[in-house]
């Protein structure tokens, strides 16, 4: 992918642009022509009319959230903009993988729990400092889950690995 600096970066007058600012991380985003005329109407929650040809169609519903491309890529776009707005990689954030050892975690609906009492016994431990966080599970290719953590404080924030895995208590907590 090639950058441009944005002081070198001309767009043509013709094209539209979006400029979007997340604490020290600009993003230009500019398209040729916008999409401003109506090409659908619906008619149900499962028909719809394509307008150019008078066309019915059916909607394409989908069984969860993660089939439908559109919306999982709006939410990683959020999140991006959430992280970058809040996380600039300082002394009082980190990074941390919470994984789990024997009893694996199959079920996402399960992992609140766990991470739950861990923030709990966390903040405890750390009561002098006031922390924020962004938590993301994922699952492994085998299915069972963990949890990636981006924990951010009001002060320096350095806690050891061995801390860090006492308060978690289920396998290895991986701490960058």
């Amino acid at each position: 992918m090639k950058v441009k600096r944005l002081y070198a970066y001309k767009p043509y007058q013709e094209h539209f642009c979006k400029l979007k600012k997340c604490k020290n991380i600009l993003t230009l985003t500019t398209v040729n022509s916008r999409n401003d005329r109506q090409t659908i109407q619906k008619i149900n929650k499962d028909e719809y009319v394509f307008l150019e040809t008078g066309e019915l169609k059916q909607y394409k519903h989908t069984e969860n959230r993660s089939e439908n491309t559109k919306s999982v890529r709006e939410s990683i776009g959020r999140l991006r903009d959430l992280i970058n707005n809040n996380f600039s990689g300082g002394k009082n954030e980190l990074w941390i993988t919470l994984t789990f050892g024997d009893n694996k975690v199959y079920n996402p609906k399960k992992l609140l729990p766990y991470f739950e009492h861990f923030i709990k016994r966390l903040r405890r431990k750390y009561f002098d400092k006031k922390i924020d966080y962004i938590y993301i599970p994922e699952p492994h290719e085998k299915g069972d889950w963990h949890i990636h953590l981006l924990l951010k404080s009001n002060k320096s924030l350095m806690i050891p690995n061995k801390d860090l895995n006492a308060l978690w208590g289920q396998r290895i907590c991986k701490c960058k």
